[in-house]
């Protein structure tokens, strides 16, 4: 289960590393929610939406990051 929701994660970011970090940010998120959470339909299918989801703020957050990586002002390191 865990390898398919990283390739789902993938097919969004595209990179392994990040999408085994997504797939481990959901399962930390269900995990800390878990006492909310009622599945009534399928956990492979609830699974699936959670790690797309996820995938898909992740790259929101990557995109601003970027953004204001940019913008930042470039600064001189101590001692120069």
């Amino acid at each position: 289960m865990y390898e398919w929701l990283c390739l789902i994660a993938q097919s969004y970011v595209h990179s392994l590393a990040d999408a085994e970090d997504v797939v481990e940010e959901t399962f930390f998120r269900l995990w800390a929610h878990r006492d909310r959470i009622r599945v009534t339909g399928s956990v492979k299918g609830y699974l699936a939406t959670a790690v797309r989801n996820t995938a898909i703020n992740f790259l929101k957050r990557r995109r601003v990051e970027a953004k204001y990586t940019a913008l930042a002002p470039q600064h001189e390191t101590w001692g120069e």
